[in-house]
């Protein structure tokens, strides 16, 4: 499994001149995880990004500030990822719990 911590963002609709990482995993086979920084997106769950090859990359951004902290569960088989699931976690709200 391949994971990747990113400071190019995340772009949901990205302009012409914005390189992120939908972008690279676009162009880029075997990344299996990004960890989207830079852009500050609150994504409530990850994003599916396609491959070159057809496979999917994950890409999961939680925002700014410690506001959220994101949890990402992996199902991995043979070396390959076959089921996720990721939700923000809000901190403002756990620490008063």
């Amino acid at each position: 499994m391949v994971l990747g911590m990113s400071h190019l963002g995340y772009y949901a609709t990205p302009k012409e001149d914005e390189i992120g990482d939908t972008q690279v995993a676009a162009q880029v086979d075997g990344i299996d995880f990004i960890a989207s920084g830079h852009t500050h997106t609150f994504m409530k769950t990850p994003v599916l990004q396609k491959t070159p090859s057809g496979n999917n990359t994950i890409i999961f951004q939680v925002g700014k500030s410690g506001i959220y902290v994101g949890r990402v569960d992996f199902t991995v088989r043979d070396g390959k990822v076959t089921a996720h699931a990721g939700r923000l976690l809000d901190l403002r709200h756990e620490l008063l719990a």
